[in-house]
């Protein structure tokens, strides 16, 4: 699987799902590095998609401050 490039506390969490495919790694072997199951790997990957809603969230919630 060659070399693993460094992953910081920055990294932004909605490119992993093609750094793991990046690095060839399918959702079942990530599943069993990390202690989990794939279906929850996919529902993760699944929820890291934009949707907009979370930029309508944003928007709600700065809206609500400045009122």
């Amino acid at each position: 699987m060659g070399a693993c490039p460094v992953v910081t506390a920055t990294l932004d969490v909605r490119r992993l799902p093609g750094l793991r495919r990046q690095l060839g790694v399918t959702q079942v072997e990530l599943a069993r590095r990390a202690g989990t199951t794939p279906s929850e790997v996919s529902r993760i990957e699944s929820a890291l998609r934009p949707s907009g809603i979370l930029d309508r969230m944003v928007d709600a919630l700065t809206a609500a401050a400045d009122a």
